[in-house]
């Protein structure tokens, strides 16, 4: 082997030209270098930062990337010297994608590639916001990695713009403001075991009974099940919830599954409430201290509703202000509601409420039926048939 000939000889020169010269001439060693070490990859609104350790003289490095961590594609024509580099992501095409990386070092061989990385494209929140937090459309889409804190106002996310969760991300907002979602909120946890939080907290003090945040989720892109596109909350936990309308859904068709939600309201008078045009899908989620309430509409169409849980709520059910024809059979199925055994009907006019095949946990086999404001008017109100124990798949998987 010819010994490496080191840069000391050519004070002045730059080092690219240097390895380059001394490759042709055969005067570089002839095995592939040591693979770079120590990359990272970090992401900006529309570009990802690579850096690494280099492992010697080299002649250059290569950039490849992929987006399943198994086929690579070189991103650099020429040799990369240094050891960094600016991959710049288109948007919306790269919005939520991860990107993987991995590096190669090149002197007359290339090297073993690196260990590799992944990174997402966004602008990413910052820890503290003391005045509440507004979207702007010019540093979307926006990426929490770790923990936000939202002081002295709501967390509002605008139309148009796009919030990606990712693992072990915490969204914590002051006691008594609200979390609202007009633009596309998506959770990319990649399971329970990694789930993101959202939550709430009083300054200098415990919360009390009751108190808490809620989420409101009005006209956000719905969910696409062709594609996947759309608002997709999974694998997080709503915790600190308020009393009254905790989750609010309407006009829209987002899809939750495998979170959880609790309530700090120890009576169960917080609501998983599908209001006027809310059509989700609502899967494989447990609700404790939450009653699921459809209200203030007349069709539903899009509404699904299975495999959840319910734990300590106020009512088994409540439909309050749904005028017909309301849901179909089917939509509401293979749920255990484990609340207060009594059924709300409050306002319901020939509507159809069909809630076959739920298991409803306790000494009767269905909840009571209470009815309330205007004289119900050809109201279909049925539970037949009951399943006789809890679906094995309620509930989330965490």
């Amino acid at each position: 082997m010819k010994p490496l000939v080191r840069r000391a000889l050519f004070p002045g020169l730059p080092l690219l030209p240097i390895l380059a010269l001394l490759s042709s001439c055969g005067w570089l060693s002839t095995d592939p270098p040591a693979p770079p070490t120590g990359l990272t990859a970090t992401g900006a609104l529309g570009v990802i930062h690579l850096s690494w350790t280099s492992g010697g003289p080299v002649v250059g490095h290569n950039i490849y990337r992929g987006t399943d961590n198994v086929t690579f594609e070189k991103r650099n024509t020429d040799k990369v010297g240094g050891t960094t580099y600016e991959d710049a992501i288109d948007s919306p095409a790269g919005d939520g994608v991860f990107y993987y990386y991995r590096i190669t070092a090149e002197a007359t061989k290339e090297s073993e590639p690196s260990d590799s990385v992944r990174a997402i494209h966004g602008t990413r929140l910052a820890a503290a916001y003391v005045a509440g937090f507004a979207s702007d459309n010019t540093a979307s889409p926006y990426v929490l990695d770790g923990t936000t804190v939202v002081d002295g106002g709501n967390f509002v996310l605008k139309d148009g713009d796009i919030l990606y969760l990712l693992d072990n991300a915490v969204l914590d907002v002051e006691q008594g403001y609200d979390v609202t979602v007009n633009g596309l909120l998506r959770v990319l946890a990649a399971s329970g075991d990694s789930h993101a939080t959202i939550t709430s907290h009083r300054v200098s003090a415990p919360l009390a009974p009751g108190e808490g945040f809620s989420i409101t989720l009005d006209t956000p892109d719905d969910f696409n099940p062709t594609d996947n596109t759309g608002t997709w909350i999974r694998n997080t936990l709503l915790s600190n919830l308020a009393n009254g309308q905790a989750i609010r859904i309407s006009n829209c068709s987002p899809l939750f599954e495998n979170c959880k939600a609790v309530s700090t309201d120890n009576t169960g008078a917080s609501y998983l409430s599908i209001e006027s045009g809310g059509g989700p899908t609502v899967r494989n989620c447990s609700f404790d201290n939450m009653t699921l309430q459809v209200s203030d509409g007349d069709l539903f169409p899009t509404l699904v509703m299975e495999n959840n849980t319910f734990t300590n709520s106020y009512y088994a059910v409540s439909f309050r202000n749904v005028v017909g024809p309301g849901v179909n059979p089917g939509q509401i199925a293979n749920n255990v509601f484990g609340g207060r055994k009594m059924a709300y009907l409050w306002n319901v006019t020939g509507a159809s409420v069909p809630l076959d095949n739920n298991f409803w946990s306790g000494a009767s086999s269905v909840p009571t039926v209470l009815r309330g404001g205007t004289t119900p008017v050809s109201v279909t109100y049925t539970f037949d048939p009951v399943l006789p124990e809890a679906p094995a798949s309620a509930g989330p998987d965490w």
